[in-house]
């Protein structure tokens, strides 16, 4: 997929349903699309994680049944999607979840000192793998639910890292998925 699609994707606050199943299949998203089996199953296993809440999305309440029947009735964070959809599709664009999440926090496109930083490059590595394995993680051990020490110690053996970039790649899970670290 071309560069240039890759990273207007990445600095949408939103994407649309449809939007993310043409991203799936590894099409242009609003491009003359084909309607093939593979787009049907993508849009399917979408509705299917919508409805078992592993993707989150937002409903505009305005949305009327032509919205619905063009994919623009839920919409879905990037930083949600790009776990969720590199975990299933293989055709799924290469995005820069760190780029996402500085465009979501209003940083610039500019080089910045940590930009060039090898260590920098290397969390944000890491960062991305323990984002992509946590919901499926943390659905088949019971231990990370709302335990602090346990997230932890799985980060630094997911990632391989040490305690001081453990507790930070915690707060980046911890601002993802802010209900995961809530005590109930």
């Amino acid at each position: 997929m071309d560069k240039k699609v890759i990273d207007r994707f990445e600095k949408r606050a939103l994407w649309s349903e449809r939007e993310l199943g043409e991203l799936c299949c590894g099409l242009i998203p609003n491009d003359a699309r084909p309607n093939t089996d593979e787009l049907n199953d993508a849009e399917e296993d979408i509705r299917l994680a919508i409805f078992d809440e592993a993707l989150p999305c937002k409903k505009p309440i305005d949305a009327d049944k032509g919205d619905r029947l063009y994919g623009h009735a839920r919409f879905i964070r990037p930083e949600d999607a790009i776990p969720w959809a590199s975990a299933h599709f293989e055709k799924f664009p290469d995005f820069s979840l760190g780029r996402v999440l500085r465009y979501r926090n209003g940083s610039s496109d500019k080089e910045t000192p940590l930009s060039k930083s090898t260590h920098w490059l290397e969390l944000e590595r890491k960062a991305n793998l323990i984002i992509q394995q946590y919901p499926e993680v943390r659905k088949s051990d019971p231990r990370l639910v709302n335990n602090a020490d346990n997230t932890k110690d799985w980060i630094k053996a997911t990632a391989q890292t040490n305690d001081r970039d453990a507790l930070f790649l915690k707060k980046v899970l911890s601002d993802i998925y802010p209900d995961a670290f809530k005590i109930k």
